[in-house]
């Protein structure tokens, strides 16, 4: 077990203004001093911020509004207000999930309400209305006492879909693509219809009520309902919708608007190349303005989607308030944000900015988070777990479990689980079930597969399509649905391996006097139901009796693959299964020996975990509450039975249970199981008890308890001293953080009285033993700094996390060189069709590493070790090139600046992304110095091993070529003994005994084993034509080219190799023999010396590193002979030339976030880092590659250009010569005309320019002597006069932020002086700025009125 005690490792306390009560939560270090800057601006504007909410907000007094909200909340609501009020801005309220981001939202529709102005909320999904009405109640402005409708019994019904050619376009939108849609079906059979009554008493003149206007269709989902399920408002129905879409205006006694995204997507057109929004984003626009809208889960508002163009265009003039914990993730998103925040002051076009945020990557999100919260735009705060034990138990002898333990229970409990014993036999019971995993993926990929082709290409005649259901298209959650039924069940095995030890852990805890919360995810609920049904009954049998051994989910499985869909012209959508008899013997035989392999297996892991840890702990005298949305149980207990006996129990359609079942008949211990139905136990009444000490163990999963609390406090009936420590076990772990976080938050809440434990309980299964060993390396910040803690993070930290970007490289790389596990698991990385490279897929690693769980646990631990063997090689890699940027490097540059020189010039706002980017030219300190020649010997001498460097590279040679032939001879036997097995099996195959004719049948058996003859040896001779390809490169371009000790010449970028080179010397081959084929271009790596301050580089040859290997090759020369002396004096001579303690580079400095955007670096590789300067100051910048020699390129190249703002460029271009053509950011070329008599400028924008909605602007058009852009060639051409040629530029500047690239020497000629920037600052705020409408503070709401708490 490793033991950790938490600390507040990535935050500073978060310090409110408001005296309400605090969550005692944190602020992001890296954003700890612009928080206080930006709250000490406000207190300073505003004054009191109590005071200033209960104006705002209409509270009679303090307390009311302390009762409504916590101080962190009262200064985010205050914080948007004021960038509302004061700069007509919005606020970005990043909060961590669990500080209350819903009741900063419900804030802020009082506040809008209380204002005379339109709240507006969108949201993602549409029982979030819900969410936020209970947020309402609680503020106030709601008291949910007038219910539409009140909620009666609930029944279950099979749902009976429409097909997917039939659904509305909104409808689409909410279920995704036709594949999407049918996974849905098959994942909800069932809907809970819930009985209403009318509440023909309603009255909303009783009471406080916010009455929303939803835009949404009428739906169950769209409905809002109260905590107890009853109906409080529902969507208008379609006749009024279509009168207020109408007419534009929300009707009379409405208060507030709600809808969701994708009520905005639907229906909007680009017509001509401009957007033409669909009637209700239309109406959303109009209702926008000087209204309020609240974006919850802004980061999917889909920026360059066209969702994201027309929610562009309703923000325009409307009052904005984001809320998003992941602002940033998505760079097509910052468009949105820059719109409605200081963002929008950067020189950038929305394209430029979304291609800065992604290629600046994390660090550069985070420095524009920190200036957006300097800048009083973004407030983020998050959990402190100071001081909060975490126990990692893995369930297996050394795997973490060395911590000593003087307590009895926890002693006992190690000595019982975590031993070797456990672990075979958990691996054993894994690899039992993901055997036949594997064997119906490979069933299907060999027999199902073709036959749905062939059924296609029959259908096709008909104009009909068949579709593969359930599984029948190969094992990939991206790929099938199947697929993602099977990985589901994987981690459901987990946790059945683990249900009896984490049962066991909490009882452990609960003799400790303690009180445990077992949190999963998976329940089996939906496959017990099934089961219940399979019969084809619609009811539920009561005291239905099932095989609870966890082999009836793989029978399940496998019947399931004979599934099909048949969809015809007009959209229909037929189910249908195939039937197995109808196959070749071949198949039939295959699929019994599956069907077989299943049932007279007994996989000693039982069906329902969740019931039987709930058995277990129950038996041992405790009282368990169950917070979930099963609706039935499993009453489980262990009998003997025979293999048919249990075959009966299996309930999996009218098969025959002793069809193929084999002689074994002794009787074996296996699970079994009653169905029964649960109990239905109120979510809220659980978890009381549970605070009440009435229960002593809490079992929850994800959806049965959002928003509740499970901490230590004391209640009516629990004093103070009777409070026990909460303890969370944790049986299935997130590896997304910010959800893990939130999970370890349900019994972490503010007012506790003690801190809770975490448990994280883990099995020995490879699969999930890594995974785990990774979320712990993201946590190694909360790690106390104690020695105990340091040696068991030791291992963790051997653990990489490898699901980034280079992991993805990795594991693209790992898959092309194994192509057998790349095909074992489904082709995740997709088969090349040519001799090409691999494209790396994005989430490549997340998505490989949920397939490797199908492979046996000797092959999941193979794959994670040589991956992360890999992967480290990779990473240092990068870091000994400089081109590692998952995290900002601090560098000890010791930088003097030399020259300072605008490149990119700011707007002259009055934010940091206002100001201009510099680019500095300095004198820094060397970091590293080339090795000595007495090192490079050294080096070169134990390389060669007593060898010369010829001799050395023919042995190596020798080996290669003599391991890839022992690997050749070993896959042409295994072709062999394939065919010989499909010729053996011949005769059997169903089209062969078809034929009655002894003479035909002969013949054609002759034919068949010619063709596997013909095909047999096309799949040796490409196994042969591969490995001598592979002996003939490595030993000729690589082993025979690459002479250790010889000189070479390294160039400056792969993609420019002839352009300049620094020498350097071959050091050597890196290649790890211990791998069965060590010859593999991941494998192989090729060292260099470097005689400058890089003092080496290593590369493979794949990727990038295969281009760098060419491109030394292209400039340097292989000698005969390498004369080692000659090397070394050679080597003696540069490494004195080149290098100097200091030398001069280049860092862009200033408005980063522009740097990353301009055009002007697009060919180079920016780093963004952290330098000292000469004066011991920490500046952050980016350091430019050292071939980088600002203004020393030839003149009119990119170096010599300097952006500026396009609506600065009036100077410009009617200074520059006539005739002078200027180029803008997006490619659009003016000339000042040297041939009009009238002074005029030609413009000329490409039509495939990015921005082609330019020659549509109407505003544009008229400005120009033809009144419209005319189409020349391919572009476009508008001829603009000097008189209009401001208003002109003005346009380009506000509407889509062009920049002008202008040469140092049109700079000079036309004597352009920069106007640079200074941060204000904020004095001028002291007042609202001036509006078109007025903010009232009066009630102006009767609802809020009766409502003065």
């Amino acid at each position: 077990m490793k033991k950790s005690i938490l600390f507040n490792g990535l935050g500073v306390p978060y310090m409110p203004l408001s005296n309400s009560k605090s969550l005692q939560v944190d602020t992001p270090d890296s954003m700890g001093t612009e928080t206080v800057k930006a709250l000490k601006k406000l207190k300073s504007i505003i004054g009191d911020v109590d005071d200033f909410l209960c104006l705002k907000l209409l509270y009679s007094n303090k307390e009311a509004l302390y009762r409504a909200f916590a101080a962190e909340q009262i200064d985010a609501i205050a914080l948007a207000i004021f960038n509302i009020e004061y700069k007509n801005q919005g606020l970005i309220i990043g909060d961590q999930t669990g500080v209350g981001k819903g009741r900063v939202a419900a804030g802020l529709i009082r506040y809008a309400m209380a204002q005379g102005i339109l709240p507006i909320f969108i949201t993602e999904k549409p029982n979030l209305f819900s969410d936020i009405y209970r947020d309402l109640v609680d503020i106030g402005l709601e008291d949910a006492s007038q219910p539409l409708k009140i909620k009666q019994n609930e029944t279950k019904k099979l749902i009976r879909y429409k097909p997917y050619s039939s659904l509305s376009e909104e409808e689409k939108i909410e279920y995704g693509s036709a594949k999407e849609y049918k996974t849905f079906q098959e994942e909800n059979p069932y809907e809970i219809i819930a009985g209403y009554s009318e509440n023909k008493n309603r009255d909303l003149s009783k009471g406080s009520h916010a009455i929303p206007y939803i835009l949404n269709a009428r739906a169950r989902a769209s409905d809002v309902k109260d905590a107890d399920g009853n109906i409080l408002y529902q969507a208008s129905d379609p006749i009024l919708q279509k009168k207020v879409l109408d007419t534009m205006k929300i009707p009379a006694g409405f208060d507030l608007v709600m809808l969701t995204y994708s009520q905005i997507q639907s229906g909007n057109k680009i017509v001509a190349g401009s957007l033409e929004l669909s009637p209700k984003a239309n109406f959303l626009k109009n209702i926008a303005k000087n209204n309020l809208v609240i974006l919850d889960e802004s980061h999917n508002a889909s920026g360059e989607s066209i969702r994201g163009m027309a929610l562009s265009m309703v923000l325009k003039n409307a009052y904005v308030a984001f809320l998003s914990a992941t602002f940033a993730k998505r760079p097509d998103n910052m468009p949105i944000y820059a719109s409605k925040t200081s963002i929008s002051e950067a020189n950038l076009n929305s394209a430029e900015l979304s291609e800065a945020i992604y290629k600046g990557g994390v660090a550069l999100q985070e420095i524009v988070s920190s200036q957006l919260v300097g800048e009083g735009q973004m407030i983020r705060r998050e959990r402190n777990f100071e001081g909060i034990e975490v126990n990692y138990v893995t369930l297996e002898a050394n795997g973490g479990n060395e911590v000593k333990t003087k307590d009895k229970f926890e002693k006992m409990y190690q000595e019982f689980y975590c031993t070797d014993e456990n672990a075979r036999a958990d691996k054993k019971k894994s690899d039992a079930v993901t055997e036949v995993m594997r064997a119906i993926i490979d069933f299907q990929e060999k027999y199902i597969i073709p036959e749905v082709k062939e059924l296609d290409n029959i259908a096709s005649l008909s104009q009909s399509e068949v579709d593969i259901r359930k599984g029948t298209k190969g094992a990939g959650a991206d790929t099938t649905p199947y697929f993602s039924k099977l990985f589901n069940v994987f981690n459901q095995l987990l946790f059945a391996i683990k249900a009896e030890a984490v049962a066991d852990r909490a009882i452990m805890r609960l003799k400790q006097g303690k009180k445990p919360v077992i949190a999963f995810s998976s329940t089996m609920g939906s496959f017990v139901e099934s089961l219940s049904n399979e019969s084809g009954e619609d009811g539920f049998e009561e005291d239905s009796l099932i095989n609870a051994d966890f082999t009836t989910v793989l029978l399940k499985g496998l019947k399931g693959i004979l599934r099909y869909t048949e969809v015809t012209s007009n959209g229909v959508r037929e189910h249908k299964e195939f039937d197995i008899n109808n196959f070749s013997e071949d198949a039939i035989s295959e699929y019994k020996f599956i069907e077989n392999m299943i049932r007279t297996t007994s996989s000693g892991v039982v069906l329902s975990p969740i019931d039987l840890v709930k058995m277990r702990i129950e038996r041992a005298g405790y009282i368990v509450a169950e917070v979930t949305g099963r609706k039935l149980a499993v009453e489980l207990e262990q009998k003997k039975l025979t293999n048919a006996e249990a075959a009966k129990l299996m309930r999996t359609g009218n098969d025959n249970p002793k069809k193929g079942l084999g002689r074994i008949e002794s009787q074996t211990l296996r699970w079994v199981g009653r169905i029964v139905k649960r109990p239905k136990e109120n979510a809220t009444d659980a978890f009381r008890r549970f605070n009440d000490n009435e229960v002593d163990v809490l079992m929850i999963n994800q959806s049965g308890s959002t928003g509740a609390s499970a901490h230590a406090i004391p209640t009516k009936k629990v004093p103070v001293n009777q409070v026990k420590q909460r303890v969370m076990i944790v049986l299935q772990s997130e590896l997304d953080i910010n959800t893990e976080v939130q999970k370890l938050g349900r019994i972490k809440r503010t007012g506790e009285i003690l801190k809770p434990m975490y448990d994280y309980v883990t099995s020995s299964i490879p699969a999930e033993k890594r995974l785990m060993m990774m979320l712990q390396k993201k946590l190694k910040s909360l790690d106390a700094n104690t020695a105990s803690n340091q040696r068991n993070s030791e291992s963790i930290l051997k653990s990489a996390d490898f699901l980034n970007k280079y992991g993805d490289e990795v594991v693209t790389q790992y898959l092309e060189e194994n192509k057998a596990i790349n095909a074992r698991i489904g082709y995740p990385i997709p088969k090349k069709e040519k001799d090409t490279d691999t494209e790396v897929q994005e989430n490549a690693a997340q998505k490989v590493t949920g397939r490797i769980a199908l492979l046996k646990c000797s092959d999941q631990d193979k794959f994670y070790n040589d991956v992360l063997e890999l992967y480290r090689s990779a990473i240092e890699i990068k870091l000994e090139s400089g081109d590692y940027d998952l995290e900002v490097e601090i560098v000890d540059l010791q930088a003097k600046v030399l020259d300072r020189k605008i490149i990119v010039e700011g707007k002259g706002g009055k934010s940091p992304f206002s100001t201009s980017t510099y680019v500095e030219r300095c004198d820094v300190r060397e970091l590293k110095k080339p090795y000595s020649a007495d090192e490079l010997q050294k080096n070169i001498t134990r390389q060669l091993e007593g060898l010369s460097p010829e001799k050395y590279a023919i042995t190596l040679t020798e080996i290669c070529r003599d391991k890839l032939i022992d690997l050749k001879e070993k896959r042409i036997l295994e072709i062999q003994e394939k065919y010989k097995e499909r010729r053996d099996k011949i005769s059997s195959k169903k089209d062969i005994k078809k034929i009655e004719n002894v003479e035909m049948r002969f013949i054609a058996i002759e034919n068949a084993l010619n063709l596997y003859k013909i095909d047999e040896q096309k799949e040796i001779t490409s196994e042969v034509e591969s490995v001598d390809k592979q002996i003939k490169y490595f030993n000729e371009n690589i082993f025979k080219w690459f002479k250790i000790g010889m000189v070479v010449h390294l160039p400056y970028i792969i993609e420019k190799p002839s352009e300049g080179d620094t020498l350097g010397i071959f050091t050597g081959f890196q290649i790890n023999e211990k791998k069965e084929n060590p010859f593999t271009p991941g494998n192989i790596k090729l060292k260099f010396a470097i005689s400058s301050g890089k003092r080496s580089r290593t590369f493979n040859i794949t990727g990038d590193g295969l281009k760098w290997v060419n491109g030394i090759k292209s400039i340097s020369r292989s000698p005969e002979k390498v004369d080692l002396n000659n090397s070394y004096q050679k080597w003696t001579e540069a490494s004195k030339a080149n290098y100097s303690e200091r030398a001069i580079r280049y860092i862009l400095t200033g408005n980063l976030l522009q740097a990353f955007g301009s055009p002007t670096f697009n060919e180079y590789k920016l780093k963004l880092i952290e330098y000292t300067t000469e004066t011991g100051e920490v500046r952050k910048g980016i350091l430019m590659p050292e071939y980088f020699e600002y203004g020393k390129r030839t003149y009119g190249s990119a170096d010599d250009m300097v952006a500026i703002p396009i609506g600065n460029g009036l100077k410009v271009l009617r200074g520059v010569y006539q005739g002078t053509v200027l180029t803008t950011n997006i490619g659009m070329t003016i000339q000042n005309s040297p041939l009009s008599s009238v002074r005029s400028y030609i413009f000329i924008l490409p039509i495939k320019s990015k921005m082609s909605e330019i020659y549509l602007d109407s505003s544009l058009r008229k400005l120009t002597i033809e009144k419209d852009f005319v189409k020349q060639g391919s572009a476009f051409k508008a001829i603009v006069t000097d008189d209009n040629l401001p208003k002109f530029l003005e346009i380009l500047q506000q509407n889509y932020s062009l920049s002008l690239l202008v040469s140092d020497r049109n700079l000079k000629i036309t004597g352009y002086e920069f106007s640079d920037t200074s941060l204000s600052d904020g004095k001028e705020l002291r007042k609202p700025l001036p509006r078109s409408i007025t903010f009232k503070n009066e009630l102006l709401s009767y609802k809020l009125k009766l409502n003065q708490i």
